[in-house]
């Protein structure tokens, strides 16, 4: 009798033991399930480590339906505030500028211009220098450069970002596009990205003061959210503007510009 008593316990025991064992493992998988979850887990001052362990307890889709969210914040954000911003000539000839901007959640966009001769890597100084508003008329020497305008959304330890590079031409008949490069990222697993060949509308500039060349890309981004397959898509465009030239000095004077905005 005893000996059956035991068994039933035993028996008993181990069932219990599965049975804590499968609810443990059922709260370890747990995720936050929507982007009003999330947003409420982020809405903390919370370190970028603690940040990285919020979005890895989110459901991949949802962190997919915050950044397309995001990215629409920061496209508003920009168009309200404006992108007229001036970069700072770096000792080797090239300028950069680079603008922080707070989209809340813990999420951040990064706006990064530059300009350089062709071939050469802008070198981002330890002190970055910050974009500001106002002209960014500068004298460049004649020869083939490219000017780059590059959007960051991210958080913890995903990034969506976009960037255009320019390449174009200063000569004494004035500016020239050569051609366009476009990159874009989106770092989650299942987010994916496609990106058409940058479209060049205007080739060509002759006339200081009144002429510009540019060029546009357009970007989309491909993720899903729960079972449906979504699709945003942007347009980044930017535009190098003959501003004077001086044939003694064999300089053109540009204005670099970019925007940034949402098609769909």
């Amino acid at each position: 009798m005893k000996r059956k008593l035991f068994s039933v316990l035993l028996t008993l025991s181990l069932v219990l033991s599965l049975m804590v064992a499968g609810v443990c493992a059922e709260t370890q998988q747990v995720k936050i399930q929507n982007v009003t979850q999330l947003k409420a887990a982020l809405n903390q001052n919370l370190t970028k480590a603690e940040q990285k362990e919020v979005i890895e307890k989110t459901a991949e889709d949802v962190v997919n339906a915050f950044m397309a969210e995001k990215m629409d914040e920061a496209v508003d954000l920009l168009n309200s505030q404006g992108t007229d911003l001036a970069m700072k000539q770096l000792p080797d000839g090239s300028a950069y500028a680079v603008e922080s901007y707070n989209l809340g959640d813990g999420c951040m966009l990064t706006v990064e211009l530059s300009d350089s001769k062709e071939g050469q890597v802008v070198r981002v100084p330890q002190i970055s220098p910050m974009a500001t508003s106002g002209s960014s008329d500068q004298w460049k020497d004649y020869g083939n450069r490219y000017f780059t305008a590059r959007a960051s959304v991210s958080i913890a330890n995903v990034t969506a970002s976009m960037s255009l590079e320019n390449h174009y031409t200063l000569s004494a008949d004035g500016i020239e596009e050569r051609s366009g490069v476009a990159d874009v990222n989106w770092s989650t697993s299942n987010g994916s990205c496609g990106k058409s060949v940058p479209d060049i509308t205007d080739r060509t500039a002759r006339t200081p003061g009144v002429s510009d060349v540019n060029m546009y890309c357009t970007y989309d981004f491909k993720y899903t959210e729960g079972k449906i397959a979504r699709t945003v898509s942007y347009k980044l465009n930017t535009t190098v503007g003959y501003v004077a030239i001086n044939k003694t000095a064999r300089q053109i004077k540009v204005r670099q510009s970019w925007n940034l905005t949402k098609i769909s």
